[in-house]
């Protein structure tokens, strides 16, 4: 049983992956990376001020992905890509990461 649940997530990722790998995404306008002492946060700063009802945390990598969606929109590949300069990760557990960090955050309304 716990194996079958395994393939049926590997199949929902792939499906992502395939339907996802060449769209490009972007972080929603108003929100913001903010970084508290050593936490990362995303934050929504609409109209100047901070909402703190909605703050989503961040480790150090998903915020370096951040990072890189708000400085130019990329796909899984490009992700996937600056991973492996920056980190030492194999380019297809890199893939597997950002399809999986992006998954997240469509579902929670974060990237366009």
């Amino acid at each position: 049983m716990h194996f079958a649940g395994k393939e049926i997530l590997k199949d929902c990722v792939n499906e992502f992956d395939y339907k996802n790998k060449m769209e490009t995404m972007r972080p929603k306008p108003d929100l913001q990376l903010r970084k508290i002492g050593s936490q990362y946060m995303i934050v929504d700063a609409c109209h100047g001020s901070v909402n703190m009802t909605k703050v989503f945390e961040l480790n150090e990598t998903a915020a370096q992905i951040w990072q890189w969606l708000g400085e130019q929109a990329l796909d899984v590949e490009g992700l996937a890509d600056k991973l492996c300069e920056e980190y030492e990760v194999e380019k297809e557990q890199a893939r597997k990461d950002v399809t999986r960090q992006l998954e997240e955050w469509k579902k929670l309304g974060l990237v366009q």
